[in-house]
């Protein structure tokens, strides 16, 4: 709620209007693309009314180099004040109204919503970075007599990316145990010790481009994270990285994209035969918007390619925990953990509060989750903690 607050304050003060209501997106396009601030809307809502406010939109109106210095702190304002009302109102009051009797949540789990093959339901959906993420996690405590342990795939789907591209210099680099992210950093800004701004900006721009980003989203990415380049050096990083640091990645990409239109626009998942249509890898031409619909078609081939493949690995990893399981009930040794929720490339899971049990599911975890290889290794990270805020 002080968040909230704060950010409004902040766009009155911006604004010079402190009658605005800042969760109307009528009103707030009208004060971006009016006599305010008079921009140009990148595009129109759905219904054609007005301009959009979406990310989208809002990422599209921090591109231009000469963007007033005023419009763009609103823009940037604006979408961290949309983020905290989002965390406060889905999360904070949602999580109370989902509540039963027993003050758990009973989730459950969809399987066919996500088409790369990730699980999809609300909790999943909680932010796992930053202070108000962490402060909504760690209202989520084990029974009495239980921990939480954790379990995940370290840079699982840039592994993946590695396995899959068998580009040279990221293979070496985890073949190596070297740090990708400091590597990246090294090489973007060439210096041998890159500082944690520098290095902040190489993960974020090895997590967007590994999906073939463009320039304006990193350089969007840059500005909410309050990260100090521009345009110029989004675009020069951009091209560092897609062909210079790793190469590998767009020629990956691209033979994605040629056997996709060969097959009559149908991406296929390595490995698990889940498909999707995506007509936009067939489109020619540069008329607006047909390159807008074609790159957002090619990201999201190359997406479900990495992503799906990855996160496989996690379904089948907790399948067969379920198998060990079951057959430790069937001996009459009881359960050594109970499942709580898979997310993406994370295990949760109940243990018992002692040393034995702890070891036992730690070890069976880290296990499962690494014996299928891939070209590079595949490292498995667990921790212990007494919420679920405490485990990251």
């Amino acid at each position: 709620t002080d968040s909230v607050a704060s950010y409004t304050e902040t766009l009155a003060a911006l604004s010079g209007l402190r009658g605005t209501n800042f969760s109307a997106p009528g009103q707030v396009a009208e004060l971006l693309y009016g006599e305010e601030f008079g921009l140009r809307p990148a595009k129109l809502t759905d219904t054609g009314s007005r301009g959009s406010v979406d990310e989208e939109a809002l990422t599209a109106l921090l591109a231009p180099p000469d963007l007033d210095p005023i419009a763009e702190q609103f823009i940037v304002t604006y979408m961290q004040r949309t983020q905290a009302t989002k965390y406060l109102g889905t999360y904070v009051e949602g999580i109370r109204g989902m509540l039963g009797p027993d003050d758990h949540i009973h989730h459950s789990l969809y399987a066919t919503n996500v088409v790369s093959g990730r699980y999809s339901h609300f909790l999943l959906t909680i932010p796992t970075q930053g202070d108000l993420g962490t402060a909504i996690r760690s209202c989520f405590i084990p029974p009495d007599g239980w921990v939480m342990g954790s379990w995940d795939l370290s840079q699982i789907e840039l592994r993946v990316m590695a396995h899959l591209s068998g580009d040279k210099a990221m293979c070496e680099a985890f073949e190596e145990g070297v740090d990708l992210h400091a590597l990246t950093a090294q090489r973007m800004f060439q210096t041998p010790e890159p500082t944690k701004t520098q290095r902040r900006a190489a993960k974020t721009t090895n997590f967007l481009l590994q999906y073939l980003g463009s320039p304006q989203a990193l350089y969007a990415q840059f500005k909410m994270l309050g990260l100090p380049y521009t345009l110029d050096d989004a675009k020069r990083f951009h091209y560092q990285w897609l062909h210079e640091l790793y190469p590998g990645v767009l020629e990956y990409a691209k033979k994605v994209w040629r056997e996709a239109r060969a097959n009559d626009g149908i991406v296929e998942v390595p490995g698990s035969g889940r498909k999707r249509y995506l007509p936009g890898l067939l489109l020619e031409g540069s008329d607006w918007p047909i390159p807008f619909l074609r790159a957002e078609a090619q990201r999201q081939a190359v997406n479900l390619h990495v992503q799906g493949a990855a996160h496989d690995r996690v379904k089948r990893a907790t399948a067969k925990w379920w198998e060990l399981r079951q057959a430790a009930e069937a001996a009459g040794d009881g359960p050594l953990a109970e499942l709580v929720l898979e997310m993406h490339d994370e295990v949760l899971l109940y243990v018992p509060d002692n040393e034995e049990a702890k070891q036992a599911v730690d070890g069976t975890m880290r296990m499962l989750l690494t014996e299928e290889p891939l070209l590079v290794p595949v490292l498995a990270e667990g921790a212990y903690g007494y919420d679920w805020g405490s485990l990251k």
